[in-house]
């Protein structure tokens, strides 16, 4: 039997341009991703960076049907081509984590922006005004927890780190491709 559904966090460190891995990953990857069983819906975007302080890193939220159905992607003939291409685009390997945060609401999952939060506990104040959020505990780290604050408005997430105790990372993400079984839309 599946376990339950799961969220993939992937934190890809660019050598491009965000707009140039937003062009690739929609020719090239995207499809590979929306083709194979148990893929629910993807986001992707790009880390807000204060005054362009960093190099650009993308980040996707992959919602799976279970941990089961990622790992089947990961053993198929499509992942080779997927990791190919992705290889071409970073600086270094990404970050992944897998999260038990449920399922997102197709409403969040179109927000522009979210601020992801990553700690070691968190201590139940309120959500700031025009956010929502999922939370759940890290599948690799069960120590750690992450929330996925979702917004219309930067400043409906921003500032939110607040709300747990022992931030580990915390960062705003501008969301540019949205997919779910039933849409793709581009913001």
């Amino acid at each position: 039997m599946a376990g339950p559904q799961i969220t993939e966090m992937v934190q890809n460190p660019l050598a491009v341009s965000f707009p140039d891995f937003l062009r690739v990953f929609g020719e090239k990857m995207e499809p590979i991703l929306l083709a194979q069983p148990g893929m629910l819906s993807i986001v992707t975007g790009v880390v807000v960076a204060p005054n362009g302080q960093h190099e650009p890193v993308a980040v996707s939220l992959t919602q799976w049907a279970s941990l089961e159905a990622h790992d089947a992607f990961l053993k198929s003939p499509s992942a080779g081509p997927f990791f190919e291409v992705a290889k071409t685009l970073l600086t270094g390997p990404p970050t992944i984590n897998h999260y038990k945060i449920g399922e997102v609401a197709p409403g969040s999952l179109r927000s522009r922006y979210s601020r992801i939060i990553k700690a070691s506990a968190l201590d139940g104040r309120k959500l700031s005004d025009g956010a929502t959020g999922n939370f759940g505990h890290c599948v690799e780290r069960p120590e750690q927890m992450a929330m996925v604050l979702f917004g219309d408005a930067l400043h409906s997430v921003e500032g939110a780190s607040d709300i747990f105790e022992g931030v580990l990372e915390a960062f705003t993400v501008e969301w540019h491709i949205h997919h779910s079984n039933e849409s793709v839309s581009r913001l």
